[in-house]
């Protein structure tokens, strides 16, 4: 049996390339293993903390970034896992459908064997995993994560995933915080300053960048809807500002990024 992995795990120590930066993987669904480090791991419908022994599961074309408290404690190991290995278990396949992301608080002895599936699957040679062994470790990995997802969060992260799931909800409308403190019930203070703690920038930045990256993706669709429309549906009331703001972001104006996409 051939059961493509796009990319074999690897290890990584230290400051994240992606840090507090939106990205996403088209080729595979991302799983990562925290092995020490403290933070949070931010995709478009919530947050979850990012902690040692933390299991991760941010399904392709999510939308996601991490954002440690140090960046020189952070040690973490990553794979990118093809449809064919999700798909082989129909309990997984049903739990994973449609999730954006998931997350399992694993104990010292499974965060261990989790370590031992990761380096199973790093010795195969070629990105095809054709050893049984190999394919049974990425399988056993998602198994590891489905039973042990973790529901219940602390309040603050329950609290920030209500309010970025309402951003995103709202992204097309005028947000202000006032309003966003009334719909997530808490005073703006807290909300700023445990936004800013969590997800490293304020939730003015976190509005602007994903709008950004709402209008990446249309600029990017086949359609070819006018920047002014493009604009107005991203949520920003003018063409200039936007046009503006999208060239400071990017480092392109909207037609070179789409011209160039």
């Amino acid at each position: 049996m051939s059961v493509n992995i796009t990319s074999k795990p690897y290890r990584e120590r230290g400051r994240d390339k992606m840090y507090n930066t939106w990205h996403r993987n088209y080729e595979g669904a991302e799983l990562l293993l925290v092995l020490e480090g403290t933070g949070s791991v931010v995709f478009k419908s919530g947050i979850y903390p990012l902690v040692k022994g933390g299991l991760y599961y941010i399904a392709g074309g999510t939308l996601h970034y991490t954002l440690p408290d140090d960046t020189a404690k952070y040690d973490r190991i990553k794979m990118l896992v093809g449809f064919p290995v999700i798909s082989a278990d129909k309990d997984v396949l049903n739990f994973l459908s449609e999730k954006e992301a998931v997350f399992a608080l694993l104990s010292p002895e499974k965060t261990e064997k989790a370590k031992e599936l990761f380096e199973i699957i790093a010795s195969e040679d070629e990105h095809l995993m054709k050893n049984a062994e190999a394919f049974a470790s990425a399988l056993g990995l998602l198994v590891m994560l489905c039973r042990n997802s973790s529901g219940a969060l602390k309040a603050s992260y329950d609290i920030m995933s209500s309010v970025i799931s309402y951003i995103n909800e709202h992204i097309v409308e005028q947000i202000n915080i006032d309003g966003l403190c009334a719909a997530v019930h808490t005073s703006k203070y807290h909300l700023c300053r445990k936004f800013k703690k969590h997800m490293g920038i304020t939730i003015m930045q976190y509005i602007t960048e994903t709008r950004i990256e709402l209008a990446k993706d249309m600029l990017r669709a086949e359609d070819k809807t006018s920047v002014s429309e493009i604009s107005e549906k991203c949520g920003f009331t003018n063409v200039s500002y936007f046009c503006a703001v999208f060239k400071k972001t990017v480092g392109l104006s909207p037609l070179e990024y789409r011209n160039n996409k």
